[in-house]
Parts: structure tokens; sequence; C-alpha cells
């Protein structure tokens, strides 16, 4: 029996792998680490049960208190990178001023060229000295 467990989880680890590799879609990657997991869930239930005796759970209180502390860091990661956008976005500017500021720029840059290409015609009417 733990043989072919042991077996069984090699094949879907191995399907797993495979699948995470070769998917491109969020949605298959996710089926595949999900049989990663299946075979990891797997190995813990043959290795807890030697010699035909009953399982007593320490594999799966195991894998709860893993599973557990992965979800606490999982948080964690999280509440750290909305709180780094949060920050950025408090940082930037509004959008509504920045085409403000951007259609004065402009504005700005047309009256200077239009400035220029009359002085540029008023110098040409004049002779050198």
């Amino acid at each position: 029996m733990t043989a072919t467990a042991l077996l069984a989880a090699a094949c879907l680890f191995a399907l797993g792998c495979f699948g995470v590799l070769v998917r491109r879609q969020p949605a298959g990657v996710v089926m595949a680490a999900q049989l990663l997991w299946l075979a990891v869930v797997l190995v813990l239930v043959a290795v807890n049960q030697p010699a035909g005796q009953l399982n007593r759970g320490q594999g799966f209180a195991l894998l709860r208190r893993r599973r557990v502390a992965a979800q606490d860091l999982t948080r964690e990661k999280r509440n750290r990178v909305r709180a780094a956008i949060e920050g950025m976005q408090r940082g930037m500017p509004d959008p509504e001023a920045i085409l403000r500021s951007l259609a004065e720029a402009s504005s700005r840059k047309a009256d200077a060229e239009a400035r220029a290409q009359q002085a540029a015609h008023r110098g040409e009417g004049r002779t050198p000295a």
C-alpha cells in the first residue's frame, strides 16, 4: 500500500510539474499546482500509515499547521503589497492636475513659438549694420 501510494504521489507530482511549466492560462497553472499539493498530501498519508496500522493524523496535523502558517505569510505579504500600493498612489499627483499642467504647457509653448516667428519676421525686414 505504501509503495503504491508513493508511486501514485510521484506520478501526480510529475504531472503537476509538467502542468505548471507548460500551461499558460492561470486556471491551468492553479490546477497543476493543486496536483502538486495532492501529491504532498498523498505522501503524508502513505508515510503515516506504517504496516497497515490506522492513521493517527499526525500528517494531517502537520499539514494543517503548515497551511495556517502559509496563509498567515500570504496575508502578511498581501498587506505589505497593499500598503506599498497605497503609498505610491498617495504620492502620485492627481491625473486631472497633470492634464491641466500639460494643457498649460502646450499653450505656453504655442505662444512662445508664435512670438519666435513674429520676431523672426520682424528681423527679416532689417538690414545688417
